[in-house]
C-alpha cells in the first residue's frame, strides 16, 4: 500500500514493543524515517534494528515521558537525529503499575500517575512538535487511545479515565 508518506519523519512514542512497534514498522515500510521511542534502551534499540534490517530507516529516543527531563531527552534525541518530525504518533500508555484496581483500590497518586503516562505524555509531545508542523504547513498528530476510553472496565478506572481525556481532545 502507498500512503504517500515516502520521505516523511515520524516519532512513535511507546514503540519499543506491542502496538507501538507495529506502528513504527508499518510506517517504515511506507518509506517513513521513524524514531522508535521507549524507556528501556535495549528493547528500543532492538525494534530500531529490526526496522533497519527490513530496509527501513529508524533512530532511537529513550526517555520517560511522564517526566519533564525524560520528555526533554526524547525531544532532544528526535531533533538531533531527524531535525524534527512530520508525524507524531502518541502511543505510550498503560495501566498504572500494570495493575487492575477499582475506585477504592486506587490512591490519588495512582490517578496522577495514570494521567502522567496516558494523557500528559501526549500533551508534552504535542507541545514540543506540533507548532513546527503547523509552521511548515504539513503534519499529522495521531493519538492512540483505548476501548477503555469509551467502554471502561471497572477494574481499569484510572486508565480508562486517562485515555478518555486523550480521546476527548481529538
Amino acid at each position: 500500500m502507498d500512503l504517500g508518506l515516502q520521505g516523511k519523519r515520524a516519532l512513535v512514542t511507546g514503540s519499543s514493543a506491542g502496538i507501538g512497534a507495529a506502528i513504527a514498522e508499518a510506517l517504515a515500510a511506507e518509506g517513513v524515517s521513524v524514531v522508535v521511542h521507549g524507556r528501556d534502551p535495549d528493547r528500543t534499540k532492538a525494534v530500531a534494528e529490526l526496522i533497519s534490517k527490513r530496509g527501513g530507516h529508524a533512530e532511537v529516543a529513550v526517555g520517560d515521558l511522564t517526566t519533564e527531563a525524560g520528555s526533554a531527552a526524547t525531544v532532544a534525541a528526535v531533533v538531533e537525529t531527524m531535525g524534527g518530525i512530520d508525524i507524531l504518533v502518541n502511543n505510550v500508555g498503560a495501566p498504572v503499575g500494570g495493575k487492575k484496581a477499582d475506585w477504592f483500590e486506587n490512591s490519588v497518586q495512582d490517578w496522577a500517575d495514570s494521567f502522567a503516562v496516558n494523557t500528559l505524555a501526549a500533551v508534552r509531545m504535542i507541545h514540543a512538535f506540533v507548532p513546527a508542523m503547523v509552521a511548515s504547513g504539513w503534519g499529522r498528530s495521531i493519538q492512540i487511545s483505548s476501548r477503555n476510553a469509551i467502554s471502561p472496565h471497572a477494574n481499569l478506572c484510572t486508565y480508562g479515565a486517562a485515555k478518555a481525556a486523550v480521546k476527548g481532545s481529538e
